[in-house]
């Protein structure tokens, strides 16, 4: 098993400089087909608000979008050029006035999705949200890069976050390419307090046993929580640890639901300092 198809969300600048390195060298590793994907905003008008914009308006408004799809796609071609995997660059007129259901459509026939965290104070309007659509509603695995991580190594050392549940094995069994080439995989199960459990004490050492199957030797962290949340005891084992990778299974409903993610899926989307691999 690997990551053949991998597909990267760019939607603006900035982003595409934070994470295609990363990209570039995920899809190296793996020999994989990249996909550089942007879609191109368009202007919202809602029903009941007097508006009225001028034919010089609209084409001002498209040039600029015009001018920026350009511009990430130059920069997607800069990072690609000298590359040996094959690289194909995406630009699409956004047909929903959420462009996340576009990008998630499109997430469908990857391998894996790469995308940068959220940030509320330079995301485009129309994607709000679009992390927690691709790792809800995409059924694929979905890796979200921290801001200022640059273009260090990903995947040497794992933290694979383990609950026994249908989200945390569809997370293992995703990150199957990672977990089989890292150098070391720890296999993490926390008990919460007045919630211990004879069965999770065991869930980790059988996982290991499965996983020993693929050629892995992974060590099993059993501990009871001493943080404030599961995020932060899962952030703290993977600094004592030295991880440069988190996966873990995202727990939520659809935003078609009044979207609730669960507290440790929440923390980790905004405030993990590594990069996570979720799995919805």
């Amino acid at each position: 098993m690997s990551y053949k198809t991998i597909l990267v969300c760019l939607s603006t600048e900035e982003v595409a400089e934070q994470i295609l390195p990363i990209a570039c060298n995920i899809a190296r590793q793996f020999g994989a087909h990249l996909i550089g994907i942007h879609t191109l905003p368009s202007i919202m008008v809602y029903p009941g608000i007097a508006m009225h914009l001028s034919a010089p308006q609209f084409r001002e408004f498209n040039d600029d979008m015009k001018k920026q799809n350009a511009d990430i796609e130059a920069l997607f071609e800069k990072h690609t050029a000298n590359e040996t995997f094959v690289s194909e660059w995406r630009s699409l007129p956004a047909r929903d006035p959420n462009a996340s259901m576009q990008l998630t459509r499109s997430a469908f026939r990857s391998d894996l999705v790469i995308v940068a965290k959220a940030d509320s104070t330079s995301e485009r309007y129309d994607q709000s949200g679009l992390q927690e659509d691709l790792i809800l509603n995409s059924g694929r695995p979905v890796l979200v890069i921290p801001e200022g991580y640059g273009d260090k190594p990903i995947g040497n050392e794992i933290l694979l976050a383990w609950n026994a549940t249908r989200q945390s094995s569809s997370a293992a069994h995703q990150a199957l390419p990672f977990l089989t080439i890292a150098k070391q995989v720890n296999i993490l199960t926390v008990t919460q307090p007045h919630r211990a459990s004879a069965a999770l004490d065991t869930e980790g050492h059988e996982l290991s046993a499965s996983l020993a199957h693929h050629g892995m030797k992974p060590v099993v962290l059993h501990v009871e929580q001493t943080k404030d949340s599961i995020g932060e005891e899962i952030t703290h084992q993977a600094k004592i640890s030295g991880s440069d990778l988190i996966v873990m299974g995202a727990y939520g409903h659809s935003r078609l639901h009044d979207l609730f993610f669960g507290d440790a899926t929440r923390y980790m989307m905004h405030d993990a300092t590594v990069p996570v691999l979720f799995s919805g």
